[in-house]
């Protein structure tokens, strides 16, 4: 082997480091897009809060993000968080099944099936937790409003990722939703597939 052809193995190993540089560039950007993004189209809305996490169940810090125009129709519930004033302990059954069928309402708009969603201890910490912590699992979605409504709360939930809520592996949804010691409402899903 002469020093020319050390020189040409080199070369061809750089290119080789290079080609798998760039692979892990895109698969990393891809892995990014599709598990933490939203639609990113629409103006800010400055009431909302909202977080998203994968089944790593990590967090993000709330942050605003834009409104979707592709919202589905949904019937505004008339029914508030009730006897939580001040606190953020107590479940909202209720609100919980009208925030259920706005989920499932923009499913079936889809052409998806509709899928159990129930509350559950774990999204109601979740939700308390606004979006962090153990109970946040597997895949979990917290939004805050200043709104009562459960109609809302289905609105800010699609303004983070509309498309995770109408991801058609999702066999069924716990949901938690409660009015937080700051005032705000608080909602986590958690999605299982």
């Amino acid at each position: 082997m002469t020093d020319l052809d050390g020189a040409e193995a080199r070369r061809h190993g750089l290119w080789g480091l290079g080609v798998l540089v760039m692979i892990a560039i895109v698969v990393v950007s891809f892995m990014i897009l599709f598990t933490g993004g939203n639609d990113g189209s629409g103006p800010a809305n400055s009431q909302d809060l909202t977080t998203l996490s994968g089944a790593l169940g990590t967090s993000h810090p709330p942050a605003r993000h834009p409104s979707s125009p592709h919202s589905a129709t949904t019937h505004p519930s008339s029914t508030t968080p009730s006897g939580c004033a001040g606190s953020t302990s107590c479940a909202q059954g209720a609100d919980v099944t009208a925030v259920a069928a706005g989920i499932n309402a923009l499913r079936t708009g889809a052409g998806l099936k509709a899928v159990p969603a129930a509350a559950s201890p774990n999204a109601q910490q979740c939700a308390i937790a606004h979006g962090s912590g153990p109970t946040c699992v597997p895949h979990y979605m917290w939004s805050q409003t200043n709104s009562p409504t459960a109609a809302a709360a289905v609105a800010a939930l699609q303004r983070v990722n509309r498309a995770w809520l109408l991801d058609p592996s999702t066999t069924r949804f716990e949901i938690g939703y409660v009015r937080g010691a700051d005032g705000g409402y608080d909602c986590a899903v958690l999605k299982f597939p």
